[in-house]
């Protein structure tokens, strides 16, 4: 092979693992965003609940 085509090859790996790692990492947040809108959501429930309990012993 010669070596412009080694150099094709190299430089195009080292894109695609670039391009994955973004891509991997963007993924790993929107699912680290989505579990916090959910557990904040569960706890606001919670809260809620928690605050009708203590009303009505009062």
């Amino acid at each position: 092979m010669s070596s412009a085509k080694n150099h094709r090859i190299r430089s195009h790996r080292s894109y695609r693992n670039k391009v994955s790692t973004a891509e991997h990492f963007q993924k790993k947040q929107l699912v680290k965003k989505s579990q916090q809108k959910v557990l904040k959501e569960q706890s606001n429930l919670f809260t809620k609940m928690m605050g009708l309990f203590k009303k009505g012993d009062k």
